[in-house]
């Protein structure tokens, strides 16, 4: 996302079972550290399950020696879409294309706090309020309170 002049990346990490947004974090660059935040927090949210799959794209953070050790250590299983094959990380493509149609691209953003308030409300309402047609027109949370219940 463009704030100013500057560009600022975005990291999100979805169960894909319930399609939920488990954690977000910005950073004014999309490197390793960012998505070893994003993926902490998601992972310390979930309890530390005990088998977890990692499905990302091939990006140079997802590949880094130090996020690759790090799911290792804890016993997670990492696995990537094929090179330039965006349909094999459809959901998450779609995530981010969705709040960006709905929310980011409608507004012009001059500093880092306002844009990080408007995602966190983004995510609120995406995991909350909207349905999605994929889990018959339920919202993330709907699903995985159903599936706890």
């Amino acid at each position: 996302m463009r704030i100013n002049e500057d560009f600022w990346a975005i990291c999100a990490v979805l169960d894909l079972f319930s399609r939920k947004v488990v954690s977000w974090d910005m950073a004014a660059e999309g490197n390793t550290s960012l998505v070893l935040r994003c993926f902490d927090q998601a992972f310390l949210l979930r309890d530390k399950p005990e088998s977890l799959l990692f499905y990302s794209d091939q990006g140079a953070q997802y590949t880094a020696y130090a996020f690759r050790c790090h799911l290792r250590e804890l016993g997670i299983e990492q696995s990537m879409s094929s090179p330039g094959s965006p349909h094999d990380n459809a959901v998450i493509e779609a995530f981010f294309a969705c709040m960006k149609r709905e929310e980011l691209s409608l507004k012009y953003y001059n500093s880092p706090d306002k844009l990080k308030t408007d995602v966190a409300d983004f995510v609120q309402y995406y995991n909350s309020l909207r349905p999605h047609q994929r889990l018959g027109f339920r919202t993330p949370n709907e699903v995985e309170a159903q599936f706890y219940a």
